[in-house]
């Protein structure tokens, strides 16, 4: 039965993610026969065997770069960094190229960060067509960095960043519809906050539903260690926001794969495409050439073309 709505599915991999877990997710998704974005913090592609399963998925997923590093001095330059503080972009996408042969076209920040406006003209000078770096709708205080609202007031809809340069929300319901959100709600509410955003994308042309995991969500069988607690977890901090969050999540990795698996059942049968395929759609690129004077003038085109 077809759907009647776009569906893309997301997969952050951190530098920190191992190989093993990588090819579990990888065949995970494979046995689903469903395409993802894999959204890559290049300093893992450093690692052979690393880089070896996450080219393991094959020509099924699009490959695209969630930062190089991944840390608050890369988050600090995305919000309000010059372009002197936005070189790890290049170096990132020139290790991408390195390893893939290819260059990437979409970008998620680390921790859905805020861009700003340098932030966006490199990744518009770097060749990316798609950002999907906004939660929208996301309080500050329920974030890392609680004293800053970039998403608040931010459109749920697919809209242009630049002429060149599409954004496609995270879909997002205070929480975001992803990994840490899934392991603090648990498999029942999950799926139903999955089931409102869903009902929300049906009736708007112009919304993408975007769920986002982490590696591993996938891997049942990987060790993990329990979060620990303190009391200095109930202070606020300005980078790193309310820590006693972490107490409400789950760290199992038994609980975290059965959430994915009960997740990846409510949209068992639906049809899923790439960021890269709601771009070509938006931006007709089979029609118009992305220079074109045509395009200028229609490119506020919705992705009712993907139902």
């Amino acid at each position: 039965m077809p759907v009647t709505f776009p569906l893309a599915i997301t997969v952050d991999v951190h530098p920190n993610d191992n190989a093993m877990s990588i090819r579990r997710c990888v065949d995970f998704l494979a046995h689903r026969n469903i395409s993802a974005t894999f959204l890559i913090s290049t300093a893992i592609l450093q690692k052979p065997q690393e880089r070896a399963a996450i080219k393991s998925g094959g020509g099924s997923h699009e490959l695209g770069t969630h930062a190089h590093q991944h840390d608050a001095d890369e988050i600090r330059s995305l919000v309000s960094g010059g372009n002197g503080q936005l070189n790890f972009l290049r170096a990132s996408k020139e290790s991408f190229e390195d390893s893939f042969g290819y260059s990437p076209r979409s970008f998620r920040s680390p921790t859905w960060c805020g861009l700003g406006s340098a932030a966006i003209d490199e990744l518009v000078r770097l060749g990316y067509r798609v950002d999907c770096s906004s939660t929208p709708q996301r309080p500050g205080i329920l974030s890392s960095y609680p004293l800053e609202n970039p998403w608040l007031l931010s459109s749920r809809k697919v809209n242009w960043l630049r002429l060149e340069l599409l954004e496609i929300p995270t879909s997002t319901f205070l929480l975001p519809l992803a990994s840490p959100s899934f392991a603090m709600l648990g498999r029942h509410v999950s799926k139903l906050l999955v089931k409102l955003l869903m009902v929300e994308t049906r009736k708007a042309a112009d919304h993408a539903l975007v769920l986002s995991f982490d590696i591993e969500d996938f891997d049942r069988y990987r060790g993990f260690a329990k979060a620990t607690k303190n009391w200095r977890d109930l202070m606020p901090l300005t980078s790193g926001g309310l820590q006693w969050r972490y107490w409400l999540r789950t760290y199992d990795p038994e609980e975290r794969f059965q959430i994915t698996l009960a997740l990846f059942e409510l949209l068992k049968g639906k049809e899923f495409v790439r960021l890269s395929d709601i771009y070509s759609v938006v931006q007709g690129v089979s029609r118009i050439p992305l220079e074109s004077a045509e395009f200028r003038n229609t490119h506020e085109v919705s992705v009712r073309g993907l139902t």
